[in-house]
């Protein structure tokens, strides 16, 4: 089986199907790159604030359910 989502995802997903058993090759998509050069890339702007946000929520999901599996 080929699991198809988004790269910020895929580790989640990954675990979840084989949890159930399933033998799952992970085809991760829509990768987020940078393009600023130089300082730029350190200095503020929403788009990272965005990115921080969404790998927030996906390792609270993460540890959500690995919490759960453990029980």
């Amino acid at each position: 089986m080929l699991l198809v989502t988004s790269a910020l995802h895929m580790r989640r997903a990954l675990a979840r199907v084989r949890a159930q058993g399933l033998d799952a090759v992970p085809a991760a998509s829509d990768f987020q790159a940078r393009q600023l050069p130089g300082v730029r890339q350190w200095l503020p702007n929403a788009a990272a604030l965005q990115r921080s946000g969404d790998a927030i929520k996906e390792t609270i999901g993460w540890l959500n359910e690995r919490r759960q599996d453990a029980r």
